[in-house]
Formats: structure tokens, C-alpha cells, sequence
């Protein structure tokens, strides 16, 4: 019961018209992005290297119950930038737009790192691993030189994942949900201590 009364949240995201996820390849920088993301309700999915069938599908599912709902959806990603990182995140996309129909409703955009990010913040930069089998590809387009995401001061990296969030957030409406959130706590809190 203590566990329960802790624990309990309203979904702030349920009267909300966009739908959103942010997305990064780099688990340590969970602990950085969920300061920003989970005050919000904001999903946050950290994936390394190729996404699993499992990890696709059930992103599938939320983005299509969200569509459902008359939701916009957007997915947000932020990776290094480099063979892998680019790999990843047009893998992650277009598995998740050819997995049905609700996949042509959402919209995808690779927040960080860009070429702008890493000149306006002069991020360090090491030559790309020719032995990536997307080495030849991110040359092509890019050039040699390749860019971590932890490079990005942290307080950057929030502030961007931020932005993102107010974007699609109507506060007024947040408020509401918090004002009742706060309300079923306390009936929650009573109907416990009567038991």
C-alpha cells in the first residue's frame, strides 16, 4: 500500500494534442537526459547499437495507440555522429515507418549531434573506424571526422531535449493534470490509512 501511495502518477501526456519520445544510443547520458524528461512524462528510450524486433514493435504500438487518439507523434533522437550513430537512427526509422500504417504518421528528427552543434559548441573530433561497414557511406557525406554525443556539455544536451518538450506541451493543460494528480494522491493517502 505505501509502495502504491508513493508511486502513483497520472499520465501527463493523456489531454496533451502531440505525443512524444526522445530517443539516444548513449546510456550514460540516461541519468542526464531523465532530469528533463521524467518531471514530464516525457518516454525515454535508450538504445545501443541495432534495435531489437521486440524494442521496434513496442514503439510501434505506442506511437500507433497515440495516432489512435488523434495524436501528433514525434520521435527524437540524439547520437554521435558517425557511421553507427547515423545507422542507427535511419535504421530505427524506417523499421518503425514500415511496420504499418501508423508509421507514416510520425515524425522523426535527429536532434543531436549535427555538423551546427559541433561547430558552434567546437566539439572535439577523432577520425572515423574504417572497419564500420557505414565508414564509406559517412565519408562520403560528411567527411572523416566523427563526434561524440557525451562531448556535449550536459547542460546543452538538456536545454536541447527541453526545447523539444515545451514545443509539444500545453502547460495550462499540464497543470490541470498535476492539480488532479496531487488531488487522487490525498484520496489516495486517506482510503490507505482507513484500510
Amino acid at each position: 500500500m505505501d509502495v502504491v501511495k508513493e508511486s502513483y502518477r497520472k499520465d501527463k501526456w493523456q489531454d496533451q494534442d502531440d505525443y512524444i519520445e526522445i530517443w539516444t544510443e548513449k546510456d550514460a547520458l540516461r541519468s542526464v537526459l531523465t532530469q528533463i524528461t521524467y518531471p514530464d512524462d516525457v518516454n525515454l528510450m535508450v538504445v545501443r547499437g541495432q534495435v531489437s524486433r521486440t524494442a521496434i514493435y513496442e514503439s510501434y504500438r505506442r506511437f500507433a495507440e497515440e495516432i489512435d487518439k488523434g495524436k501528433d507523434c514525434y520521435l527524437y533522437y540524439a547520437g554521435d555522429f558517425d557511421p553507427s550513430g547515423f545507422s542507427i537512427y535511419h535504421s530505427l526509422t524506417e523499421r518503425i515507418t514500415n511496420y504499418g500504417d501508423a508509421g507514416e504518421w510520425i515524425t522523426f528528427e535527429r536532434i543531436a549531434l549535427t555538423p551546427e552543434q559541433i561547430e558552434q559548441y567546437d566539439l572535439p573530433s577523432d577520425p572515423g573506424k574504417q572497419s564500420d561497414p557505414n565508414y564509406k557511406r559517412f565519408v562520403a557525406e560528411y567527411g572523416d571526422n566523427v563526434v561524440e554525443l557525451d562531448s556535449l556539455p550536459p547542460d546543452v544536451l538538456r536545454g536541447l531535449v527541453e526545447r523539444y518538450i515545451k514545443i509539444h506541451i500545453n502547460r495550462h493543460v499540464l497543470e490541470q493534470v498535476k492539480e488532479t494528480e496531487i488531488e487522487e494522491q490525498a484520496w489516495l493517502r486517506d482510503l490507505i490509512e482507513k484500510i
